[in-house]
């Protein structure tokens, strides 16, 4: 018997956990307050122009770094709030919304390194092992495909339709969603895109850096990360951002095969 294909949907699960309950730039944080859109911090002096002069509708997270713990124990939602169990807010916070801010905070700017998890784990496996690509919607979509046969898409995101601002106490290091310094309107964004054997059709999308989007980046059976048909992941888009494009240098006119150079580049189809 040959060895059973990987599962896409837990190892994304798996990931998930492990990246954001290790991230460093929030390792061992509680959250102090949360604020939306015109409401200004209470607890903190924010930046010029890091809170004020962004478009709403925003969120902002201020997290204390507290005393070191075990580097055994993870960061989880269960874990985010202080030990006095209370948060500067403006409404009582349901464990979803602590589930959600935990996410959208540490999955900042995290496509690329969510990219780099998942590729030096495919390291580990010879290009042939096979891979099963499932989503939450349907089994009709279901793909089993070898794991040399993934790309990287690039594009860039304009218009944000919600920002958010995370800072961390007392480094006051501000880390902004949806905006930067020199593109005060767009952003970049990755995700691994597979398609069938003989193809050149991207047909599934998996984004493991969505939740920086707050809700909107929950995957149909409510995951922490995307795993859709290109379909769906363009429905999702258009609730993240008012205008996507391809990236120039290599986002969906190129396919990229990631497997340490033992593919070739392949023209992609017209989207």
């Amino acid at each position: 018997m040959g060895t059973p294909p990987l599962d896409l949907h837990s190892i994304a699960v798996l990931l998930t956990h492990e990246v954001a309950g290790t991230e460093p730039r929030f390792r061992h944080t509680k959250l102090r307050e949360v604020t939306l859109d015109d409401a200004p911090f209470k607890t903190i002096l924010c930046k010029a122009g890091a809170w004020d002069d962004l478009p709403s509708p925003k969120r902002g997270f201020v997290f204390d770094q507290v005393a070191t713990g075990p580097a055994t124990e993870f960061d989880l939602p269960t874990n985010l709030l202080p030990a006095s169990g209370k948060v500067v807010t403006a409404n009582l916070l349901s464990e979803r919304d602590l589930e959600t801010i935990f996410h959208e905070a540490r999955a900042h700017d995290g496509c690329y390194r969510s990219i780099s998890v998942l590729q030096h784990f495919f390291d580990l496996y010879e290009p042939s092992q096979l891979l099963r690509i499932r989503t939450a919607a349907s089994r009709q979509n279901d793909l089993t495909i070898p794991i040399s046969g993934r790309v990287i898409l690039e594009f860039v995101l304009s218009g944000l339709q919600q920002r958010s601002v995370s800072a961390v106490q007392p480094s006051g290091t501000f880390r902004i969603t949806g905006a930067s310094s020199n593109r005060p309107d767009s952003m970049d964004h990755a995700v691994w895109g597979f398609g069938a054997v003989g193809s050149e059709t991207v047909t599934h999308i998996l984004d493991l850096a969505s939740m920086q989007f707050g809700d909107e980046g929950r995957g149909e059976g409510g995951e922490l990360f995307r795993l859709n048909t290109m379909d769906v992941f363009y429905d999702g888009l258009e609730k993240v951002a008012r205008g996507s494009h391809r990236d120039a240098g290599w986002g969906f006119h190129k396919r990229h095969c990631a497997a340490k150079g033992k593919g070739k580049k392949k023209e992609a189809a017209a989207a």
